[in-house]
């Protein structure tokens, strides 16, 4: 399929630089459009989001990771802080908000590369999963920090192993058991974390296909014997 149904998915059009020089959103304010800060882990109040990089933007937090620039296409991408070591709560994850349709199949494709950084685990110590789930609006408020906790499913998942420090376009196929409002970027929570991560993305494309259980209805009609009468029938086979 061609069109992507996601808005803004090569995260080139934002609002403004990121006012602290690299959060994607500051309190309220969104810095890129339709993208969104993931979770927020409630308990200790954490303020982590994820980062905007623009090569139009000044960037201010090299003391985290530095952005490989070029970028794979145009000039802005997005970046977060998968895991932090020994499971801790604190985590940063991508969200947008997007219905996506129970029976649909739908390809997910994402450009990712890994965080350059001393800070850094190399390899990544964690998979990248899309979740999908029903938030009401993000960013998801979680205790754990974890989409599955609040009733996500995962959709699709990226081996940690693959993802080094060269972009790479991965092709996701899933097809979700429910009708969900959104999807979250993150690692998999559903294992602790042993190492501090962090991933960039570029260029989210979204596209469906036709129904895969869509069903085949056969009629069967026969005539009333008398008319005006309710001794006719109909048999439908799906």
């Amino acid at each position: 399929c061609a069109t992507n149904l996601l808005t803004n998915g090569d995260f080139e059009n934002y609002l403004s630089c990121p006012d602290d020089g690299f959060s994607i959103s500051q309190d309220s304010a969104v810095t890129v459009t339709n993208w969104l800060n993931g979770i927020i882990e409630v308990a200790s109040g954490s303020n982590l989001t994820p980062d905007y990089f623009n090569q139009n933007c000044a960037y201010s937090n090299t003391n985290n990771y530095s952005a490989p620039y070029p970028s794979p296409n145009g000039q802005g991408y997005a970046g977060f802080i998968s895991t932090v070591p020994f499971g801790g709560l604190e985590k940063e994850m991508l969200g947008m908000m997007y219905n996506l349709e129970k029976c649909q199949e739908y390809t997910f494709q994402i450009k990712i590369v890994q965080a350059i950084t001393v800070l850094f685990s190399a390899p990544l110590t964690t998979d990248i999963v899309i979740y999908g789930g029903n938030s009401g609006g993000l960013p998801l408020l979680s205790a754990t920090s974890c989409p599955i906790d609040e009733g996500f499913e995962v959709l699709a998942t990226i081996p940690a192993g693959s993802i080094d420090s060269t972009w790479q376009t991965y092709n996701l196929t899933f097809t979700p058991s429910a009708d969900y409002d959104c999807f979250i970027i993150g690692a998999d929570c559903s294992i602790p974390s042993t190492g501090l991560d962090a991933i960039l993305v570029d260029d989210v494309f979204l596209c469906v296909n036709q129904c895969i259980n869509q069903a085949s209805i056969t009629n069967q009609v026969s005539t009333p014997e008398n008319c005006g009468s309710n001794d006719g029938t109909v048999n439908v086979d799906m």
